[in-house]
């Protein structure tokens, strides 16, 4: 599926995914002076969920996400206050 409902679906998606993971603990860790390993710990929670490049084909990680899917989920991402990947 593409298109609005598509993009709706994977924010509502992204969204309670976001509110389970990114927890008070994670925020304090990516927020430490010295937070590169929290970081790169958050990017392979992201990769390994899926999120960590959307528009990538479902075949290598992704979830074929869209252009108004990929904005919905940088929209969830900078709501949440949530760092994307890092690379």
């Amino acid at each position: 599926m593409t298109g609005p409902a598509a993009a709706e679906a994977l924010r509502a998606e992204l969204r309670a995914w976001l509110a389970t993971h990114l927890t008070a603990a994670v925020r304090a860790a990516l927020a430490a002076p010295d937070a590169w390993d929290a970081h790169r710990a958050w990017n392979a929670t992201l990769v390994d969920a899926g999120w960590g490049a959307v528009g990538w084909p479902a075949a290598y990680g992704g979830r074929d996400a869209d252009v108004p899917a990929q904005l919905a989920w940088h929209e969830e991402m900078a709501r949440a206050g949530a760092p994307g990947p890092v690379n």
